[in-house]
C-alpha cells in the first residue's frame, strides 16, 4: 500500500519536472542572445549548463525546503485523520533526518532532471545565427514543450483515475451488502490466562459470561466466536470432503470458525437448509458443523447437503445446516467457502463477545466490562467496537489512498492544466505577427479563436487518450485494494475524461480570447 503511494508521489513529481522544464524551455527562448553571447565572450558550454543547473537547483530545493514544512503540517492532519477511527492503531509518520535527506535528494535529482532538456536546446543553436535572428522559438523546442504537456496530461489522468477508483471502493464497500445485519452489533474481546484456566474452567467461564451478559438490559442477543465477524484475515482450516475431487497440489481448505449455538442469529445469518447450532451440540460437544451456500453448492453440487461428512483433524464432522453467504472479509469480491464449528470441540482461550443491543451498542461497553469483572476482576477488557467501526478500519487503506491520491491527482491535474495555458499563451505571444497579418489580410477573428484551441484540444486529447492507455495498463496493480469496483470500470474513465476536456478547453480559451483582440495595426506598425 505504501508503495502505491510512493509511486503516486513518483508521478506527481514527474508532472512538476515537466511542467518547470517547459517553463524554462519557454524562458530559454528569450535568453537565446544572452547564452549566444555568453558564448561569444569565451565561456564554454559546460559552464552555461552549471548555470543552468544552478538556477534549477535553487527553484527546486526552496520547493523541497517549503515542501518539508508543508509535508510536517500535512502529516500532523493525517494522524489526525488516522486516529480519528474508534479502531486502536499504533501509527507513526516521523519527520527524521531520513526523510528529509530524501527529500533534498529528490529535490536535486527533480533539478537534474528538470534542467537537461532546456540547457541541450539553449546551447546547441548556433551563435552567429542567433545573434542575427529574432527571438524566437524553433519548432523542435516547441515540439518538445508540446510532448512535455502531453505527458503531464497523461500523468495525472493517472491519478485522477486512481483517486476516482479508490473513491469509488469507499462507496462500494460502505454500501457493500455484508450477508448479515450489521447495526446495532459491536465486539469485544476477552482473554483467559492459561496458568489459570483450563479447557473446563474456561467454558464455564464463558458459560457464565453468556448468561450475565444476555442478561443486561438493552441487550437483544449474546455470542461467542474465536474469529470476529469482518476480521483482518480469514482463518483457513484444512478440509478432507469425501467424494470431493479437489484440483490442485494446495491443499482444500474453508474459512472456519468456532462459534456458539447463538452466534448466526445474533448477526442474522439466515439458515436456508437444515438448523442451527442447539445448545446440546455445544455442551456434548458433538462433531456438527454448518457451511455455507457456497461450501454447499461447491462440495456437494446437486445432492442433498445435510448429512454430509467434512473431516477436519481425522475428526469426521456431519453437516446439521446450510447458512446464507457472509462476508468474513470486507474487501471479499465473491463468496468464500465458510465452515462454522462448535466451539467447544476446539476450545481456545481468547474469545470474541458479540452483542447484539436495542440501542446504541457502545453505550453497553461498561457494562459488559462490569459483567467480567464479576466474573474475575483481574481480566482486562477493551471497549466494544461496533461493526461499523470495523468497517471504517477495514476501509482505512481505500480512504487514505483516495484522499492521498485525489490531493495529488488534482495538483497534477492543475499543473498540467497550467502548462496547456502556458505553452498556448507562449505560442500567441511568439506568433502575435502572423497573427495580426491574418487579421489584416481579412481573417475573421473567430477563426483565430478556432485556430489557438484546436492546436491546444489537439494536445489535450492525444494526453487523455495516452492517460485512459495507461490507466488501463496500471489499474489491474491496483486490484488488490479495490472493494465492488472493477479496475477497467468505464464510468471513472469516462467522469475523469469529460472533467479533464471541460477544465483543459477552459484553459485554452482564455489565450485564443486573448489572440482574437490583436490589433493588427498596432502589429504591423511595431515592425
Amino acid at each position: 500500500f505504501l508503495a502505491v503511494l510512493m509511486v503516486v508521489a513518483g508521478l506527481v513529481l514527474l508532472v512538476t519536472c515537466l511542467n518547470v522544464s517547459g517553463m524554462m524551455l519557454a524562458r530559454s527562448t528569450g535568453r537565446q542572445k544572452e547564452m549566444t553571447i555568453r558564448l561569444a565572450v569565451g565561456a564554454s558550454r559546460w559552464r552555461l549548463v552549471r548555470q543552468l543547473l544552478t538556477e534549477a537547483t535553487v527553484l527546486f530545493g526552496l520547493g523541497g525546503l517549503a515542501g518539508a514544512f508543508v509535508a510536517a503540517w500535512l502529516v500532523d492532519a493525517l494522524l489526525l485523520f488516522i486516529t480519528g477511527l474508534s479502531v486502536p492503531l499504533g501509527f507513526e509518520l516521523p519527520m527524521d533526518w531520513r526523510v528529509l535527506l530524501f527529500t533534498a535528494g529528490a529535490a536535486f535529482a527533480a533539478a537534474v532532471f528538470a534542467s537537461i532538456f532546456p540547457a541541450r536546446e539553449a546551447l546547441r543553436r548556433d551563435a552567429a545565427s542567433a545573434l542575427r535572428t529574432r527571438e524566437s522559438e524553433d519548432r523542435r523546442t516547441g515540439r518538445l514543450r508540446s510532448v512535455f504537456v502531453v505527458a503531464q496530461i497523461a500523468g495525472a489522468m493517472v491519478l485522477l483515475v486512481g483517486a476516482g477508483l479508490f473513491a469509488r471502493s469507499v462507496l462500494a464497500g460502505v454500501r457493500a451488502d455484508l450477508g448479515f445485519d450489521a447495526d446495532r452489533v459491536a465486539v469485544t474481546s476477552v482473554t483467559l490466562p492459561n496458568d489459570r484456566y483450563d479447557e473446563a474452567r474456561g467454558q464455564v467461564f464463558f458459560s457464565q459470561l453468556l448468561t450475565s451478559a444476555a442478561a443486561i438490559p438493552g441487550v437483544a442477543s449474546v455470542a461467542l466466536a474465536a474469529r470476529p465477524p469482518l476480521g483482518v484475515a480469514r482463518n483457513p482450516v484444512a478440509v478432507e470432503v469425501p467424494g470431493y475431487q479437489h484440483i490442485g497440489d494446495q491443499e482444500l481448505t474453508v474459512d472456519g470458525n468456532f462459534v456458539n449455538e447463538t452466534y448466526l442469529s445474533t448477526l442474522g445469518v439466515g439458515i436456508i437448509a437444515g438448523r442451527d447450532f442447539a445448545a446440546e451440540d455445544i455442551v456434548g460437544k458433538r462433531n456438527v458443523v454448518v457451511v455455507n451456500q457456497t461450501a454447499a453448492s461447491r462440495f456437494w453440487p446437486n445432492q442433498t447437503v445435510i448429512g454430509q461428512r467434512i473431516v477436519v483433524a481425522e475428526q469426521v464432522f456431519s453437516v446439521v445446516g446450510v447458512a446464507t453467504d457472509s462476508r468474513s472479509l470486507l474487501q471479499d469480491a465473491t463468496p468464500v467457502t465458510q465452515a462454522y464449528f462448535p466451539m467447544s470441540v476446539r476450545f481456545t482461550p481468547s474469545m470474541n463477545v458479540v452483542f447484539r443491543s436495542v440501542a446504541d451498542p457502545e453505550s453497553f461497553g461498561a457494562q459488559i466490562q462490569t459483567v467480567v469483572a464479576r466474573l474475575d476482576a483481574s481480566l482486562v477488557v477493551p471497549p466494544p467496537v461496533t461493526l461499523r467501526e470495523t468497517m471504517n478500519g477495514a476501509l482505512l487503506p481505500q480512504r487514505l489512498a483516495a484522499v492521498v491520491t485525489g490531493g495529488l491527482g488534482l495538483f497534477g491535474f492543475f499543473l498540467a492544466a497550467l502548462g496547456v495555458y502556458g505553452i498556448l499563451a507562449h505560442a500567441v505571444g511568439t506568433r502575435t505577427r502572423e497573427i495580426g497579418v491574418r487579421l489584416a489580410l481579412g481573417g475573421r477573428r473567430i477563426n483565430v479563436l478556432g485556430l489557438v484551441v484546436g492546436s491546444g484540444m489537439r494536445l489535450v486529447l492525444v494526453g487523455v487518450f495516452l492517460g485512459v492507455g495507461f490507466s488501463l495498463l496500471v489499474s489491474p496493480l491496483l486490484g488488490g485494494f479495490l472493494i465492488g469496483v472493477r479496475p477497467f470500470d468505464p464510468i471513472t474513465l469516462a467522469v475523469v475524461s469529460l472533467v479533464f476536456m471541460s477544465v483543459a478547453s477552459i484553459a485554452c480559451y482564455l489565450p485564443a480570447r486573448r489572440a482574437t483582440r490583436i490589433n493588427p495595426a498596432t502589429v504591423l506598425r511595431n515592425e
